[in-house]
């Protein structure tokens, strides 16, 4: 038991005897009904503040979804009494205490003012208290997420200091916050390191950066390093998971925005801690766990130094460190899936060059086997699927980043990696050869380490992590309901702003098609252009960061598109270049300064030749100079008139279908027949083949470039068969995609009886039932599918509703070089949509956003009936079947991350 509650106890004795009178117990009964503390809470957590010295505590509410008794219990020790929680403030060498009176002379004092509830607009309530001292201000600021559906946030209390220096001269200051950790009813509860969740502290400890720089050893470096999160639990049971009750967590690395940094941090004995205002050595012996130690109690503290630094006069600066139950989880799947240390912002250089540590992060996430489903599991698979422009860092045997020999991070050549987890086998089970599983209750931690791409433009890339082990994916098999299904798949995605770095230049239009539209029909427009990331059409919440306007060339009118709704980017895989998809079913005609003429209009245009405007919003990084390079009217046009032959052109099929071609023994142009030029000029809108001199010097090119492939699969996997690869009999079955529209189901069938009746080695891979358009010719040749009135049935499976369903044709990267036009057989054709994708007989929705299906000829694409799958990270390939495939003509069942298109001209 603390001091302070023995000698509360007695002054409260004290009173109670000598107060007698009548005028002093109705005064004790006043001062009673005063309350001295102030509370804010959501459904999940509360913080209460002491209104005289600014200490604070913390306790549940309704506590995580998942625990069933964790309610309205310490987080931290007398969570609604607070007192032995409290920060220093070292000030030009001074130690002061947060909050207390200090006097230095008749003029000179300490302030402080009343805690104050502050609303915000952007879904948070804080506790505000300031504190004067010395010529410097320091706000106590005490934050929470009043949203309930924020499930990140909501669960966590934000301690944050803002410090100005208002003394008119250089002062320096530092901070240590001490936290009096007490979880449930343990007031000494362990501490877990980060994800070294099976090796927990029991003594005090010293956490650092660079444990190694201190003096420890590289083995036991992992146990010294100062940790992004820790894990505190009322109980902790490595054999029994559910013994646990209440789960604390904290968070360090809050610095995405140059916030400062925690230095270090001292795990240890709240009775040792509280006594010193700072300096304070650990006793590595010291056991804060148990009542065996000096102090006679089990009682644990966290204390977080930031070391003193220098602040300009006027100047500025924040400490900050985040604690509570962590992300709030709803027990919906076997799986909870929480990201811990969430880096939501990447910091840069100074001169905005790069970003800060080469732009490398860990991406790490807990994942716990909710008792709720009562599930044990051989092994846990934990997948992470990244976005382009993230990739995995190679690591060593010791989990070091492995560079090259410029020093440089070795990045891998994968879009997603798999890490297994089985539970380490006790003594006993090992000597009886038992393979131990996973119970209800039980929790790993995975972490990758991820580095960032950046642009001279904001992006936001995307990630996502697959739980799944052995047993929900035999559940899943055969299974019919969708929404029982969904319980044993468990996926969770995230996001992370990317600042602009590095030198911007000026957007360019490279094409734009197709080259007439009707004017009374919806206009089906492509501008390809470059810096498209720079672009971002918006989402529910965000709004799009640029304008769009169809402008007539003579006239000048111009008629703003609603881009939210009306376009769909497309990108290449270095985000550099790509498509703009343009839908323009009607808009508003507006001014030059963009005033409103006339609103509402349909998708008629006047007779004319058209531009596109683009006026960019987005801030650049706050320069408006740089912001205007993304400002762009088109010099190309697209002519608006009344010519039959561009009117648009409807179907109610549409199919991709894969087709095998012989390419091999050609020896020249003159050995080529008829009927291979006619049969590959049908599986192309341009016909690109005009004779067998083309044909062969297409097929040299393409010999040349699987040679690159080839040589370059060899040297990551040196069990690659290059000569197999590299066969002649190889080209024999070379996969070419197309495309092929119907009125009728009549007419599908009759297509799919001609490939049996002929021996034409041809596959169906998608097909799609819909509203669908088409525009255009040859190479300008277009095809849309419209959802805005009824959905796109996918292989009679998958509904897609949203922004037009656009099918896009270009030319693959090989390594930073662009296929030329006279080489079509690594031509690719993408499938790209943006809106929700839900199971077409129950409507159970499985992903919203942005998807892509690409095709690529030369390699091989199987997209039947039973393994049909759009954007998912929850399957994979067994190993032994992709060590076949790569020593055939391989299949292409990834997403294709490293190659590469533009648009065709």
């Amino acid at each position: 038991m603390k001091l302070l509650k023995k000698t509360c106890a007695m002054m409260l004795s004290f009173v109670m005897v000598f107060l007698s009178t009548s005028e002093s117990l109705h005064a004790l009964a006043d001062a009673a009904k005063a309350t001295n503390t102030t509370t804010i809470a959501n459904d999940f957590i509360k913080v209460t503040v002491d209104n005289a010295t600014g200490r604070y505590g913390v306790r549940t509410v309704d506590g995580q979804p998942i625990r069933k008794k964790d309610q309205t219990t310490n987080l931290l020790f007398q969570g609604d009494d607070p007192e032995t929680s409290f920060t220093t403030f070292r000030i030009d060498g001074t130690d002061y205490i947060y909050g207390n009176k200090y006097k230095f002379d008749s003029k000179f004092y300490s302030e402080t003012t009343a805690p104050q509830i502050v609303e915000n607009s952007n879904g948070t309530k804080q506790l505000e208290m300031l504190w004067k001292i010395k010529g410097v201000e320091i706000k106590q600021i005490l934050m929470l997420y009043t949203d309930s559906q924020d499930m990140v946030n909501s669960g966590n209390i934000n301690i944050r200091y803002e410090v100005n220096n208002k003394s008119g001269a250089v002062v320096e200051v530092g901070s240590r916050i001490l936290l009096d950790t007490m979880v449930g009813a343990n007031d000494g509860p362990l501490f877990q390191i980060g994800t070294a969740y099976q090796a927990p502290l029991m003594v005090e400890r010293k956490l650092v950066h660079d444990p190694r720089a201190a003096g420890i050893p590289e083995e036991d470096a992992a146990l010294y390093k100062l940790p992004s999160y820790w894990v505190m639990r009322d109980k902790l049971d490595l054999t029994n998971p559910q013994a646990t009750n209440v789960v604390a967590y904290g968070f360090n690395n809050i610095a995405e925005q140059n916030i400062n940094i925690v230095d270090e941090m001292i795990v240890g004995h709240w009775n040792g801690l509280a006594n010193t205002k700072w300096d304070y050595k650990v006793n590595p012996n010291l056991d804060f766990t148990r009542d065996t130690n000096d102090y006679g109690s089990a009682d644990s503290a966290v204390a977080f130094y930031w070391n003193p630094d220098k602040i300009a006069a006027g100047g500025s600066q924040s400490f900050e460190t985040i604690y509570g139950l962590g992300e709030i989880i709803a027990p919906d799947k076997v799986f909870s899936i929480r990201y811990v240390d969430q880096i939501q912002q990447l910091a840069t250089l100074e001169d905005d060059s790069a970003y800060r540590d080469e732009g490398i992060f860990d991406i790490t996430a807990e994942v716990e086997n909710l008792a709720a489903f009562n599930m044990e599991h051989s092994k846990i698979e934990v997948q992470l699927t990244l976005e382009s422009g993230l990739n995995f860092v190679r690591l060593d045997s010791k989990g070091n980043v492995v560079r090259d020999a410029n020093g440089n991070a070795v990045l891998e050549n994968t879009r997603s990696r798999t890490l297994e987890f089985k539970k380490t086998a006790s003594p006993e089970e090992a000597e009886q050869g038992i393979q131990p599983k996973y119970k209800p209750g039980d929790t790993i931690a995975a972490s990758f380490k991820v580095q960032a791409k950046g642009r001279p433009w904001p992006t936001t890339r995307e990630y996502m992590i697959t739980a799944r082990s052995p047993e929900t994916q035999s559940e899943i098999e055969g299974m019919a309901d969708e929404s029982i299904k969904a319980q044993y798949e468990s996926n969770k995605s995230n996001f992370i702003l990317l600042p602009p770095v590095g030198e911007a230049t000026p957007t360019y239009v490279y094409g734009m098609s197709p080259e007439e539209l009707y004017s009374t029909d919806v206009k089906y427009m492509t501008v390809n252009l470059s810096n498209i990331e720079a672009y971002n059409t918006g989402n529910e919440t965000t709004a799009p960061n640029f304008d769009l306007y169809l402008k007539e060339t003579v006239t000048g009118e111009r008629y703003k598109v609603n881009v939210q709704d009306a376009v769909v980017m497309q990108p290449t895989d270095d985000g550099m270049s790509g498509d703009m998809r343009i839908t323009y079913r009607g808009g508003d005609k507006v001014d030059e300064a963009g005033n409103v003429i006339e609103e509402g209009l349909g998708p008629e245009l006047p007779l004319g030749e058209y531009q596109v405007e683009i006026d960019y919003k987005g801030d650049a990084g706050g320069d408006e100079e740089i912001a205007s390079m993304y400002d762009i009217t088109t010099e190309q046009t697209i002519i608006v008139s009344d010519n039959d032959e561009s009117r648009i052109r409807e179907a109610g099929i549409m199919v991709v279908y894969k087709q095998l071609v012989d390419v091999s023994g050609i020896a020249n142009g003159s050995s080529v027949s008829g009927d291979l030029l006619d049969d590959l000029n049908s599986l192309f809108p341009d016909e690109p083949f005009e004779d067998g001199a083309f044909l062969y010097n297409a097929v040299t090119e393409y010999k040349k470039t699987k040679a690159v492939i080839g040589m370059a699969s060899k040297a990551v996997d040196p069990e690659f068969e290059l000569s197999e690869f590299m066969d002649d009999e190889a080209l024999e079955e070379t996969p070419l995609y197309n495309y092929m529209l119907f009125d009728s189901e009549e007419d599908l069938e009759a297509f799919e009886a001609e490939a049996e009746e002929e021996e034409i080695d041809r596959e169906v891979v998608v097909v799609i039932r819909g509203m669908i358009k088409q525009v255009g010719s040859k190479a300008d040749e277009q095809v849309i599918v419209d959802t805005k009135t009824e959905p796109a049935i996918i292989n009679d499976a998958v509904a897609y509703t949203g922004k037009d369903l656009a099918f896009v044709r270009g030319k693959l990267d090989i390594f930073g070089t662009t296929q030329s036009d006279d080489m079509p057989f690594l031509d690719t054709l993408f499938i790209k949509g943006d809106g929700t994708l839900s199971v077409a007989s129950s409507g159970f929705i499985f992903h919203k956003g942005e998807w892509t299906l690409d095709f690529f000829n030369g390699f091989n694409k199987s997209l039947g009936d039973e393994n049909f799958n759009l954007p998912s990270a929850s399957t994979g390939d067994d190993e032994e079947e992709e060590e076949e495939e790569e020593n055939t003509n391989p299949e292409d069942d990834t997403q294709n991350g490293s190659l590469k298109w533009q648009s065709g001209a």
